[in-house]
């Protein structure tokens, strides 16, 4: 069952394609409801009644809602392009006023920026002069630095590279032979050690000697050893070598000593000199470098200052050009304002005027695609309410929709608030009808609504044949007949209006004939484009206007299980609050009935009034819609939308009138409620004597005539008519109306159903229920100590009884105060105590007098029953005898 509604929905239309995805719809819904309704109920037929009906109301409701919002949206998008346009205009006129003088500001800024620009360009010139000057004198400093420094290093720097080349020139095996000695000759020792210090190795021992001169290119090392790395302190050192040992650097001693030892000795004495040398030139480096660094400093600042000049000239350029630009765009700029003021005034006055319109169509927007997202969940609710609880009464209905909402919510995580009439009607058609007849109870409206809304033959069940007349007016402009199964020609008829789309209203129905099954459950025939139903033995054409209402007074009627598929039961039985409004229309047709002609009128005009507000508002739509380009610019467009605001504009204030009218009409019509309400109540509890005996029956039209029989007589005796006092008679006029038709046995029965139901302050809590034993109490524990403190008047029988009101209505039995020695208490009930209604706490209200009788001393239980009803009842039963 699960699968069967969406293969169903998604077979006949096209309207469900994806439908559970793009809507997160759960089809297991309708199993869910089907399930959890009553089990005569849940037949398969009506299963796949409520698939119809949901697919039925779907397409239909979709259809409707995609159309309004389409609708809609065009309207929508005509405004907000035209505000657009209007916004757009209003931001132009503000820039256009506001540019004039901008640019105006803008060229006093360009022209302050050029003179501000030329003054800059004077300075760095300036600065740039000064900065050439400095340049020049700081490099004539430095050829003159760099020519002492070349004049003091031209005399040694021949002997330094000399030395380095002789190095270069000593042969390794003179290296090897040296480092081959177990102890040196103290001149090369002399020779070495000033190598060593000169090159800032401090360990001067003959093995660290060898260690140097066994390194890989120590030739190279020597050679490319620059001067400027020889310590003050090492120099010094190897000065004092060479003036102590001044003979070992002899060259030609040196010489002897070894072939590699003079070369030395010749590079140590020229790097002393050439460090002492650069000792005394260091601060000119020093100077030199600090003056290239100036120099170059120097240079590139006149560079920038160039550059800056340059971007200085394009700058003044730029600002010419500027301030042209701006002197020819302030002209322009005024021509377009003035363009610019004139249709922005003829813009907003529309724009203004369907403001409201603009505002109400985009909530309607939002609200209509709110809708259509909730849209299969509340079709659902409502194919689900019309198929399984239009037979049911108004509680059960309330019951089961709830259960469904708290099913969908609980289940499927989705809150949709629900109301079946506004779902599937509108207020309109809801005043409509009531202008037509119909009883204003939520029972009727809901059952209107069901009728005229839902695609299955309705079965009115209307005891009181209200439905019958209010559809028979609603239904008076179509081509309507009403007919009865029992005619003689109903077969003729039948087919006549299927085949020419009549509306037939079927009365007095008792059973359903087997000719129109096929018509009521839709076995159509499909030829070519021929849509055909069989009805009786013959193949009618089906007109897709033709409808057919069963009416039936039986509220028991019975069909079989074949034929209740094919209908759906409608439960037009008379409630409380409908009858309440049938007797208001009664009540004030003889009270004021210009009141009740005024009414009728109001539905009627307001009806009207929200017909023509619509197809205004529809019309304005349309022109909208239809509207070609720039609404703007359309002047016969403007004039027909302007036309139709002020009839919207008329309308609405007639409307607001009415809706005044209506106000003070139902408060003067609420003075009567209590009445009506009254007598409601009254009737009902006169339909309960049904469940005594079944020949008790009571007509809605026989209580109507009891009511305005009450009014004629209030009116007859000439006074203003005292609600009060009509209430009571018609108390008194309905008890002797039924008592007439009551076994003598039944009437005291009748009298204190009467009195309960009518006056429940004459009794509290509990007692009604004691009396009529719904509650009983186990007892068995207290009946022994109950017989041993009891009076001895009190019959054995009565104790049960007795501790049953004991346990019940403690306070009740309180009041009694029994002891062992107590007299029979005085259980008469007066008038003076009906009027009290029991205000003092201490003593015994005039029912729980009843209730101790039926206790104590149930043998004057009658008698206290009579004195209590007929005192309750207004003394209205002091000539009747039970």
């Amino acid at each position: 069952m699960v699968s069967i509604p969406q293969m169903l929905c998604e077979r006949d239309t096209e309207d469900f394609n994806d439908f559970g995805q793009s809507r997160k719809f759960a089809w297991n819904i309708f199993n869910d409801i089907h399930s959890s309704v009553a089990t005569q109920l849940n037949s398969p037929c009506k299963f796949l009644s409520l698939i119809q009906t949901f697919k039925h109301i779907y397409v239909s409701k979709k259809t409707s809602i995609s159309s309004r919002i389409e609708r809609l949206q065009a309207g929508v998008s005509k405004l907000t392009e035209a505000r657009s346009v209007v916004e757009g205009l209003k931001k132009n006129a503000a820039d256009q006023k506001s540019i004039l003088s901008e640019k105006q500001e803008k060229a006093n800024e360009a022209l302050q920026a050029i003179a501000e620009t030329m003054r800059g360009a004077n300075v760095k010139k300036s600065e740039m002069e000064a900065l050439r000057e400095k340049t020049i004198k700081e490099n004539k400093a430095l050829v003159e630095r760099k020519a002492e420094i070349d004049q003091e290093l031209s005399e040694v720097e021949p002997l330094v590279k000399e030395a380095a080349k002789a190095v270069g020139e000593i042969k390794s095996e003179a290296l090897s032979e040296i480092r081959s000695l177990r102890a040196p000759p103290e001149v090369v020792r002399d020779i070495l050690e000033g190598v060593l210090r000169l090159m800032g190795i401090q360990d001067t021992s003959w093995n660290s000697m060898k260690i140097f001169l066994s390194k890989r290119g120590v030739k190279e090392e020597i050679r490319a050893f620059d001067a400027h790395l020889v310590q003050p302190g090492n120099r010094e050192a190897v000065e004092i070598l060479l003036r102590e040992h001044s003979e070992s650097f002899n060259p030609k001693v040196a010489k002897r000593a070894s072939v590699a030892a003079a070369p030395l000795a010749t590079w140590v004495k020229a790097n002393v000199k050439y460090s002492k040398v650069l000792q005394k030139i260091h601060p000119l480096e020093k100077e030199q470098e600090t003056l290239v660094k100036n120099l170059k400093f120097a240079e590139h600042q006149l560079s920038k200052l160039a550059m800056g000049l340059a971007d200085v000239e394009g700058n003044v350029e730029k600002l010419q050009k500027q301030l042209s630009t701006f002197s020819r765009e302030a002209a322009e700029t005024e021509v377009r304002l003035s363009e610019a003021q004139e249709t922005l005034k003829a813009s907003e006055g529309l724009v203004s005027q369907l403001q409201e319109e603009y505002n109400r169509w985009r909530v309607q927007v939002r609200e209509l695609l709110k809708e259509l997202e909730d849209l299969p969940w509340k079709v659902v609710l409502a194919a689900a309410f019309a198929t399984y609880l239009l037979p049911s009464s108004e509680d059960l209905r309330r019951h089961y929709l709830q259960k469904w909402e708290e099913m969908v919510f609980e289940k499927y995580q989705s809150s949709v608030p629900f109301h079946f009439c506004h779902f599937l009607s509108t207020e309109r058609e809801l005043l409509q009808w009531q202008a037509d007849g119909l009883p204003a109870d939520m029972l009727s409206i809901e059952n209107a609504v069901a009728i005229l809304k839902m695609p299955i033959c309705p079965l009115i069940i209307d005891p009181s044949m209200v439905c019958r007349d209010w559809l028979i007016r609603h239904l008076q402009d179509r081509n309507t007949e009403v007919v009865s199964q029992e005619m003689s020609k109903f077969d003729t008829t039948l087919e006549l209006a299927v085949r020419f789309g009549k509306v037939l209203v079927v009365e007095d129905v008792e059973c359903i004939h087997p000719f129109i099954i096929p018509v009521l459950r839709g076995d159509y025939i499909h030829q070519g484009t021929r849509k055909l139903v069989p009805v009786g033995e013959k193949l009618v054409d089906f007109h897709e206007n033709f409808k057919i209402f069963l009416i039936t007074q039986n509220e028991n009627l019975e069909l079989l299980s074949s034929v209740m598929s094919a209908v759906t039961y409608v439960n037009f039985t008379i409630t409380e609050l409908g009858l309440a409004g049938q007797l208001l229309s009664s009540v004030l047709q003889y009270v004021k009935p210009e009141l009740d002609e005024q009414r009728i009128k109001l539905l009627k005009d307001e009806e009207q009034l929200n017909l023509k507000l619509e197809g205004i508002q529809e019309n304005l739509l349309q022109l909208l819609a239809t509207a070609q380009g720039d609404i703007l610019q359309n002047k016969e467009l403007l004039h027909s939308l302007n036309e139709t605001k002020a009839s919207s504009a008329a309308v609405t204030k007639s409307l607001l009138g009415l809706s005044n009218v209506r106000s003070e009409l139902h408060k003067e019509c609420d003075s009567y409620s209590p009445l009506t309400t009254f007598g409601s109540a009254l009737y009902f509890s006169t339909l309960a004597l049904g469940r005594i005996k079944g020949i008790y029956q009571y007509s809605t039209s026989s209580f109507v005539r009891l009511v305005n029989k009450a009014l004629e007589k209030s009116e007859n005796e000439g006074k203003s008519i005292d609600l009060k006092e009509v209430q009571r008679k018609l108390l008194r006029l309905v008890y002797y109306h039924v008592s007439q038709s009551l076994f003598k046995e039944d009437r005291m029965i009748f009298s204190l159903h009467l009195a309960h139901k009518m006056f429940k302050e004459k009794f509290h809590n509990m007692e009604w229920e004691l009396f009529t034993g719904q509650v009983v109490v186990d007892v068995k524990s207290e009946i022994g100590k109950a017989m041993l403190s009891l009076p001895s008047w009190v019959e054995e029988d009565r104790v049960f009884s007795i501790c049953q009101l004991k346990a019940v209505l403690p306070s009740v039995y309180a009041k009694l105060n029994l002891t062992k020695n107590s007299p029979r208490p005085d259980l008469l009930i007066s008038y003076d105590e009906i009027i009290e209604g029991g205000q003092d706490d201490m003593k015994l209200t005039p029912f729980q007098k009843v209730l101790i009788a039926q206790a104590f001393v149930p043998d004057i239980l009658v008698d206290v029953v009579s004195q209590f009803s007929q005192y309750t009842l207004g003394n209205i039963l002091s000539s009747l005898k039970f």
